[in-house]
């Protein structure tokens, strides 16, 4: 009884191994760390958190920062830096009194939002994979 049991476990976890740690997510997490890298932080950022999220295919990076700078000054910042790097502006349905903007470069997002807190929420993710 306990045989057939560690035969069925063991093959589940081969098989759940298998779904989050498969050769186009690894890919797919390459590629986003090296994207998110090439946006570079103003001087005197201060990070609060970074983390990279997975599931199955899919990687996500959230990560938030407190900036020396004003609200202005923080779009601007990265109206430029994302538009030179390809990325471009997205209309994007905002809550009444919140401050936050999308950017997308071929299959990946960007996200900017303010926090109750100032300190903003930078996010990127792959926009074509949803579950």
């Amino acid at each position: 009884m306990w045989y057939k049991i560690s035969i069925v476990c063991f093959f589940i976890a081969i098989l759940g191994y298998l779904a989050w740690n498969n050769e186009d997510g690894r890919n797919r997490e390459v590629r986003i760390i090296q994207e998110y890298q090439t946006i570079q932080q103003p001087q005197g950022v201060e990070v609060i958190f970074y983390k990279v999220e997975r599931k199955f295919v899919n990687r996500w990076i959230f990560s938030c920062y407190k900036y020396p700078m004003s609200v202005d000054e923080v779009q601007r910042y990265y109206e430029e830096l994302l538009k030179n790097g390809g990325w471009t502006k997205k209309k994007r349905q905002i809550p009444k009194g919140k401050i936050a903007y999308v950017y997308e470069k071929e299959n990946l997002e960007f996200g900017l939002q303010l926090n109750e807190n100032g300190t903003w929420t930078v996010s990127m993710g792959y926009n074509d994979v949803t579950y």
